[in-house]
């Protein structure tokens, strides 16, 4: 971010820009420049930190907290699938149960990732309560 983004992130939260330079009008009163700031703020805050990413095409979004932690899981859903059998029965493939699988954990409202960092039990209860809210539907 440089000089000239801050000038125009001014300019959109209200504020007086003149000379490549923003001012409050002296005529603001203390509740007028409260939200200026506020605005200013959240614009920088956007810039700085990025939103969540939209959820691709073919994985399912699962909101969630995991231990005090707000996430924005992406997952990635796999039907049943029910292997082959010779011409008496018996198995040659095994079955599979549907199942999710996490690909992405990002902290909520940020575009920090941390499916990487989670453990192994974390991801279990993410990926069985997402396929649940899927079959709940």
């Amino acid at each position: 971010m440089n000089k000239k983004d801050i000038i125009l992130m001014a300019q959109k939260a209200q504020f007086f820009v003149k000379d490549n330079e923003a001012y409050s009008p002296s005529n603001q009163e203390d509740f007028e420049l409260t939200e200026c700031l506020e605005r200013f703020a959240g614009l920088v805050a956007a810039a700085v930190n990025p939103p969540t990413p939209n959820c691709p095409k073919d994985l399912y979004q699962f909101d969630c907290e995991i231990e005090g932690v707000d996430l924005v899981c992406f997952l990635e859903y796999i039907p049943e699938e029910k292997g082959s059998t010779d011409y008496i029965g018996l198995p040659y493939e095994p079955d599979y149960e549907e199942c999710m699988v996490l690909n992405n954990a990002y902290i909520a409202g940020t575009d920090v990732d941390i499916a990487h960092m989670i453990l192994q039990s974390l991801v279990d209860h993410i990926e069985v309560s997402a396929l649940e809210k899927l079959n709940d539907r």
